[in-house]
């Protein structure tokens, strides 16, 4: 291509008198095409209204070459000098009809212009018409039609959204050198409230060879197609937010926001995508878009956006306001597609519908604000956190009212024009996907807490029934022995005493149960008060030893010790570590059905003490080790076994251990045993600590 739009192959020549609407002469342009592409700035010829039909050729007589246009207003489609572009996939736009004194007009008018062309015979022309169309148009050369852009055949004109259109130029072949070209233009009437500058051709059309057309022709496209690619962007967002919104549905099939919000979703999703559909293909009119996806789609989709808000903040009354914004609704879709169907033929009645499908929407609006009004107050920071997306949905339905006349209509970001509802719906897009993250995250929270409540009232049931058992056993032994001695039913004088012995172990039994379960409800309430004071920690381990040894010789088993140490000193509460130590050989013998031997072990090093008991048990799985310190819980292999307790042994020895500045640790393999070692810290350990502690406070 020799030369780009805006750059002449030659200097038009322009005869007759340009200056003088009422010439008689024709204005002929005259240009040597070659393989440049040269912009048709005119002077055209321009004349309101429709042309009559020639009765025996049947085409327009404005059409005709031979027609005398020299009657009609003279127009420019140059730019001014400061407004030229010099990339050919930008036209260069002019003020349209409505600009040069026919501000009302809309309806059909005409363009004509005559050229005086030098080519080579081999070469083809063809001719490029920008987007900068109002609205839809009919392209004659020398009488001849060859094309047109909408369908201007119909009692109604149907025009689409405006596109890069490319022409065969035809020239005459008796008059190869003189060439006119007449282009059919109709404007709608609801194209008047856009602009101030509407009408007609916004650009001068381009001619040339057809390679180097075809190439312009073909930037352009590409050119249209990136600048409405937010569309798509929204649409794939949308569609997106819609799939995932579907997918919470598993998670929580209790929330009826997911399934709101997915419909509302999907119905965005459609709206964006039908909108580069419709702006790419000839598919659908213009009318036909606006009466299927901003009077049917939009409405819709506002609907479904108000019940997903209804949800969100749980409401139940007032039960009228869902049907009141159904109404408004279904009343806005009635109203805006009556003002669009008789806008053609009764515009004043087209105007009132428009004026209530506003209405409509204004009360739509307010009570879903009334919604998120009553959100803030009754679940503050959730309320904020919608107000956003209201406001993001407001702004595509009411960006045309004189609210938003101060806002820019459109920002260019890396060379893609954005328009304001293309930015308020990628935004949406962004806050929906993080309200429902949060939702997300809340339901799932509230269902691990609604578990762990199941959890806890299952672990609560099991306990009051092992306390149960606990207290059954030795009570219905007590009875029996009981009413056996009452009844003198045991003559024997030394079967009485072994009957003594018995009730007074059981006694003993029951009295650790109770102070067992009292100890822990103070732990658990912060009411335990402990009584620290220096002791030797493996005295009181062989005093634990040996509490037991009575009840370890019933149960056939042997406890063996070994305690070296001497003279070690902890801060502890005696009867509170004993019980600690008690506690663990009670589980070594519990949960040891086949190794009859417990062993306890007690070492001594620089800082601190420590105090074993080992079995050859059953063992701990290790996916239950950090649980079994947790109260009420019992491990899966002690239920299998039937093995009784109360689960809140080894809480209360944590607790207990803790409470000395200690710790206790598991080591355990199943079918091997278990070790549970309390780690204790010596006096002097505990006494440099507390001084550390003291020199912190006081800095």
């Amino acid at each position: 291509m020799a030369q780009e739009k805006g750059q002449h192959a030659v200097t038009g020549e322009v005869y007759g008198d340009s200056n003088s609407p009422t010439s008689s002469a024709h204005a002929v342009n005259l240009f040597h095409i070659g393989q440049s592409v040269i912009p048709l700035y005119g002077p055209w010829k321009f004349q309101v209204g429709d042309s009559p039909v020639d009765p025996v050729k049947h085409t327009p007589l404005w059409a005709q070459a031979n027609f005398d246009d020299s009657g009609w207003e003279i127009v420019s489609l140059a730019p001014e000098s400061a407004q030229r572009i010099t990339r050919p996939s930008e036209p260069e736009i002019v003020p349209g009809w409505t600009a040069k004194g026919h501000a009302d007009y809309s309806g059909f008018a005409w363009y004509r212009i005559h050229l005086h062309l030098e080519t080579h015979p081999s070469e083809s022309l063809a001719l490029a018409v920008s987007n900068q169309v109002n609205d839809a148009y009919q392209v004659y050369i020398n009488g001849q039609s060859m094309g047109s852009f909408g369908d201007l055949t119909a009692s109604r004109p149907v025009s689409y959204y405006p596109q890069p259109m490319l022409f065969p130029f035809v020239a005459r072949e008796n008059s190869p050198s003189g060439q006119v070209i007449a282009f059919r233009v109709w404007m709608d009437s609801k194209t008047l409230d856009t602009t101030d500058q509407s009408g007609g051709l916004r650009a001068a059309p381009l001619m040339g060879e057809d390679n180097a057309i075809a190439v312009v022709h073909q930037v352009r496209w590409l050119e249209l197609i990136r600048s409405y690619s937010p569309f798509v962007i929204d649409a794939f967002s949308f569609a997106l937010l819609a799939i995932m919104t579907f997918s919470f549905i598993l998670f929580d099939r209790s929330d009826r926001v997911y399934p709101w919000m997915g419909i509302a979703l999907i119905l965005m999703a459609a709206y964006s995508a039908l909108g580069a559909f419709d702006l790419w293909t000839q598919h659908l009119s213009i009318l036909q878009d606006q009466l299927l996806v901003r009077c049917t789609i939009g409405p819709l989709a506002y609907a479904a956006w108000f019940m997903v808000w209804w949800e969100w903040f749980h409401r139940k009354k007032p039960a009228w306001m869902p049907i009141a914004a159904t109404g408004m609704a279904i009343a806005y879709m009635v109203s805006k597609g009556s003002a669009l169907s008789l806008a053609f033929k009764f515009r004043s009645v087209a105007n009132a519908f428009d004026d209530l499908s506003l209405i409509a929407s204004l009360i739509f609006f307010t009570l879903l604000s009334s919604i998120v009004i009553q959100g803030i107050r009754r679940r503050g920071v959730e309320g904020w956190l919608v107000l956003p997306a209201i406001i993001l949905l407001a702004i595509p339905a009411i960006q045309d009212q004189p609210l938003f006349l101060h806002l820019a209509p459109s920002w260019t970001v890396f060379d893609t024009e954005i328009t304001l509802p293309e930015v308020a719906n990628i935004v949406l897009a962004v806050v929906v996907a993080l309200l429902l993250l949060r939702r997300l995250l809340l339901s799932v929270r509230r269902h691990r807490l609604i578990e762990l409540d199941a959890k806890r009232a299952q672990l609560q049931s099991d306990f009051v029934a092992a306390v149960s058992h606990e207290f059954r056993s030795p009570l219905t032994t007590l009875r029996t022995i009981t009413d056996l001695l009452v009844q003198g039913r045991i003559g024997d004088e030394a079967r009485r005493q072994q009957s003594y012995v018995f009730l007074d172990r059981e006694t003993i039994r029951l009295q650790n149960l109770v102070e067992d379960l009292l100890d822990f409800g103070r732990m658990e309430s912060g009411r335990k008060q402990y009584r620290m004071a220096p002791c030797d920690p493996f005295q009181l381990a062989r005093a634990a030893v040996t509490d037991l040894s009575e009840q370890a010789e019933a149960e056939g088993f042997h406890i063996e010790t070994n305690l070296n140490g001497a003279g070690a000193r902890i801060h502890a509460d005696e009867e509170a570590l004993r019980r600690a130590i008690r506690n663990l050989l009670e589980n070594a013998m519990k949960y040891s059905p086949q190794c009859r031997t417990v062993w306890v072990d007690g070492e001594l090093n620089a800082h601190r003490v420590s105090i074993s008991v080992r079995d050859q048990g059953m063992g701990i799985d290790v996916s239950e080790q950090r649980a079994v310190f947790q109260k009420f819980f019992r491990g899966d292999a002690a239920k299998k076994a039937g093995i009784n307790g109360t689960g809140i042994g080894l809480a209360m020895v944590q607790q207990i251990s803790e409470a000395m500045g200690g710790e206790i640790r598991l080591q355990s393999e199943v079918g091997v045993g278990s070790t549970f070692t309390l780690l204790l810290p010596l006096v002097e350990e505990q006494e440099r600590r507390q001084y550390g502690e003291d020199s912190r406070s006081r800095r």
